[in-house]
């Protein structure tokens, strides 16, 4: 009887260990997932602060283009 309880407490322990180190694989693969998003939504956002940035440039030289264009007409 001695020996089956052991058996039972070992296979616990070592069900617990497999438990346990699945839970620190999901929650690292979850880090994991929030960086990325993080990672994407400052990239995301920077390239939209450059393409702002770069539209209004290309109006600026459109109008300025154009009114050098007319001032030595």
């Amino acid at each position: 009887m001695n020996a089956i309880l052991l058996a039972a407490l070992s296979l616990a322990h070592t069900v617990e260990e497999e438990r346990a180190a699945r839970v620190a694989e999901a929650a690292k693969q979850g880090e994991r997932a929030a960086l990325e998003r993080k990672t994407r939504d400052v990239v995301r956002r920077v390239l939209v602060r450059l393409d702002g940035v770069l539209d209004e440039e290309l109006d600026e030289s459109d109008h300025g283009d154009h009114g050098e264009a007319e001032g030595e007409r």
